[in-house]
């Protein structure tokens, strides 16, 4: 028994990127052409029938079965040689075995990985275009209510191990997957994820932070377990380190019948807005001031209240039927703001 030379071992790489293909092949492009052309169907069925009545796959995937084969084989024998002078080649013989089974293992979970990703996207409507990337693995997916500043909503959650994505449903089947649209995508690198109340969890991201309300307490905890495993195997976590490019919760209309500044009540002329600093409801008259917040647009100019206003500009000028709510109010909420970081310039 002689150990494969050097130009061997490049034969058997490239047999085995060779059968690797045939694999990829066979669960992709098979298929696809197979449903797409009659008369390669046709003909497909009569090769099956001079082929022990084989399918195609079967044929095709039949070298990739046999990789481990190869390596059990090796394995029992290097396991039962007792010829001392070929044992060294049958050790080298099994771990160039084992080398190429675990690359070829490793590019078909690569592959199916994709695929994952591919059927996703397939089922969004307009897909984020950085959705598929090669990196990018499923953790977990599922169904969770999202509080929206209106109501609370439905929401498919895909869990990756870079990024969180969330999905409206079309219409009123929850379960219909393909039917989604509406799709945002959030990196975990920078985020923060605490568990809020028994069943809800809430996901601070310096793009836009919410509250993801689970089926139940277990929900919750698997959910958020696997979120925060995900953070911590992201390196140089800045948020972490420093809390002001968190973007605020928005609270919610129903909760806010009044302006929280002026106490105006809220009509169809006098419309809620949000700020986009401190998350509360306001009315226009307290929210006409503007600043840009990069952690959330570098270019564009965010709504602020009056009170988060003034703590970038000393001299803005306030809604005067503020008075006396304001100035208690500030008090209160002490917005962080981050003069480094944010600027109207």
């Amino acid at each position: 028994m002689k150990f494969p030379s050097g130009h061997q071992k490049n034969k058997i790489q490239q047999k085995g990127k060779n059968l690797l293909f045939f694999k990829l092949s066979n669960t992709v492009q098979y298929k696809s052409f197979e449903e797409k052309n009659e008369i390669l169907k046709a003909k497909m069925l009569q090769l099956q029938t001079t082929a022990s009545n084989q399918m195609l796959q079967s044929l095709i995937i039949m070298p990739v079965q046999r990789v481990p084969r190869y390596t059990l084989f090796f394995a029992n024998y290097a396991k039962f040689n007792k010829n001392e002078r070929i044992k060294d080649l049958v050790e080298r013989t099994l771990s160039l075995i084992k080398e190429k089974t675990a690359q070829m293992n490793a590019a078909i979970a690569d592959h199916d990985n994709m695929e994952t990703l591919r059927e996703i996207s397939r089922q969004i409507l307009n897909a984020p275009d950085d959705l598929i990337i090669p990196t990018r693995k499923l953790i977990k997916d599922g169904n969770l209510v999202k509080l929206c500043r209106k109501d609370d909503k439905p929401r498919k959650i895909y869990l990756f191990n870079d990024s969180l994505l969330y999905a409206s449903f079309i219409g009123d089947s929850k379960e219909d997957s393909k039917t989604m649209f509406n799709a945002k995508i959030y990196a975990l690198k920078g985020c923060i994820c605490n568990a809020k109340s028994t069943n809800q969890l809430e996901m601070l991201t310096n793009q836009k932070s919410f509250i993801l309300d689970c089926a139940s307490q277990q929900d919750r905890d698997e959910w958020l377990n696997l979120i925060n495993q995900q953070i911590d195997k992201l390196k140089d976590n800045v948020m972490q380190k420093s809390l002001v490019k968190a973007a605020p919760i928005w609270d919610q209309d129903h909760a806010n019948p009044n302006c929280i500044l002026c106490n105006d009540k809220f009509t169809f002329l006098n419309r809620r807005h949000h700020c986009r600093l401190c998350g509360k409801v306001i009315c226009g008259k307290c929210s006409y001031g503007k600043w840009i917040l990069k952690n959330i647009n570098e270019s564009a100019k965010q709504r602020l209240c009056d009170v988060c206003m003034v703590g970038f500009d000393k001299e803005w000028e306030t809604n005067p039927s503020v008075g006396k709510i304001m100035g208690n109010w500030a008090q209160t909420v002490n917005p962080i703001i981050p003069s480094d970081e944010s600027s109207d310039e």
